[in-house]
């Protein structure tokens, strides 16, 4: 069973191919979406914005490549906003354990209430995904 090690959202990720260190860049806790004063914004909207989350896993060898994880955008009333697309559970580097997953968002919620960033995972072909971490994040929404 994969062990979940880390889980952190962020404006952007680097990954080295070659030595498999990463540098997470900006760690988001808070963003700040601006909007018109008069716009009218209709419930579960979301703003364009590109960002990342990291995963780092351990897992056992014998199970590389039958597990998968999905990061999702949580509404504080469970409605999910956003998905990131499903990524296998592959060693980063070969003769390692370590697995480290980059999934790309491109959109926030836009609300004014704190929403999660919830990271799943599942065996594959299973038909539940398994909770993995749970990441808050508030919004400020600026009107002007």
């Amino acid at each position: 069973m994969p062990r979940l090690l880390l889980f952190a959202p962020c404006e952007k990720i680097d990954l080295d191919e070659t030595t498999g260190l990463v540098s997470l860049i900006h760690l988001v806790e808070k963003l700040e979406v601006t909007l018109p004063a008069a716009l009218q914004i209709p419930p579960h909207s979301v703003a364009p914005m590109h960002w990342q989350s990291l995963a780092v896993w351990q897992v056992d060898r014998s199970e590389f490549g039958q597990y998968e994880q999905m990061a999702n955008l949580v509404l504080e009333d469970g409605t999910v906003a956003a998905n990131s697309e499903p990524k296998k559970l592959e060693p980063t580097l070969p003769g390692t354990t370590g697995v480290k997953i980059i999934a790309t968002l491109s959109v926030v919620p836009i609300t004014d209430k704190p929403f999660l960033l919830r990271l799943s995972y599942r065996k594959i072909g299973a038909p539940e995904w398994m909770p993995a971490a749970e990441y808050p994040v508030e919004v400020l929404l600026v009107r002007q």
